[in-house]
């Protein structure tokens, strides 16, 4: 049986990295940088391993199947602070409509400003000018065959940078198994398919990729207020480099979390760390991002409401 159902999965997988190679022909480059952006405080503390992992709004962010875990509607909101002149929110809001039909929508707004214009080498800049990247998405999760969940995410995408800018579209879709008897998840995820409009005399890249992720939920004594998750991703880039995420999560009473991560093959991200509380209906995770960019430490906030 599990034969069969691994069989399944890999023949999933090779059918979605194929559609993506024919798909992202014509856009096969790293580019957009705010679409690679993880706006969720869990995932990023635990290295971006998420593909199996995410459950609920967090989802969004890496698997649009893990939409059709959540337990009921929920709203998140997200805050990525660094430099002072840069500032990204996101906001996700998930109907549950029923047990098998999920929806979303979700908003990132990034802004970066005091960026210095020059025409040729001067003591003082000619001018100051800002960016702005923004994208909405509508996402859909439901189960087939009743064990496969399975999601998609359309996205409308804008990115100005002083007097020009781009419009386009883009899409992510995902797959997950659970394999409760071994204690694991599978997940695989194709995301950023899709294009943008010229910018001035430019047409800025997609960063399309491709994910493939386990969660093992590590084994504890019975009646533990214990819980301890491990995850593993394996993200694949059409125009970039490959890279390989990990991360631990540990959670008490299903109050108290914290977290850790690496992804590997970045010059100037590796480690990260964070925690989180739930209490209630309410969700507060944290994110610390040493070094994620070349202006230093970034600090990630996510706050979730279960309706």
């Amino acid at each position: 049986m599990l034969y069969k159902n691994l069989i399944s999965i890999l023949l999933v997988i090779t059918i979605i990295i194929s559609a993506s190679v024919a798909a992202s022909q014509d856009n096969a480059s790293a580019g957009t940088a705010f679409l690679r952006l993880g706006m969720d405080a869990r995932g990023s503390a635990m290295g971006g391993a998420m593909t199996a992992s995410a459950s609920g709004l967090n989802a969004l962010q890496w698997n649009p199947a893990g939409l059709y875990s959540a337990g009921s509607s929920e709203i998140e909101f997200s805050h990525l602070s660094g430099l002072d002149d840069i500032d990204t929110e996101f906001f996700g809001f998930l109907w549950k409509k029923s047990e098998k039909n999920i929806f979303a929508v979700s908003v990132l707004s990034n802004n970066i400003g005091g960026i210095e214009q020059r025409t040729h080498p001067t003591d003082e800049p000619d001018g100051i000018i800002s960016s702005h990247d923004f994208y909405t998405g509508f996402s859909y999760a439901t189960v087939i065959y009743g064990k496969y969940e399975v999601g998609i995410t359309a996205k409308y995408l804008y990115q100005k940078i002083f007097t020009y800018s781009a419009k386009g579209y883009a899409a992510d879709i995902g797959i997950k198994y659970n394999l409760p008897e071994y204690d694991l998840v599978v997940g695989a995820a194709l995301k950023n398919i899709g294009s943008l409009g010229e910018l001035k005399s430019e047409k800025p890249e997609m960063p399309a990729m491709f994910s493939a992720g386990l969660l093992y939920k590590i084994p504890v004594i019975q009646d533990s207020d214990h819980e301890f998750n491990m995850t593993a991703d394996f993200q694949m880039y059409f125009s970039a480099d490959d890279h390989a995420a990990a991360g631990l999560e540990y959670i008490f009473r299903n109050s108290f979390s914290i977290r850790g991560g690496y992804v590997s093959n970045y010059e100037e991200r590796g480690i990260s760390f964070g925690g989180g509380i739930n209490y209630k209906i309410y969700l507060l995770d944290y994110a610390y991002l040493p070094n994620v960019t070349s202006f230093g430490d970034n600090h990630l906030i996510s706050f979730r409401v279960k309706l």
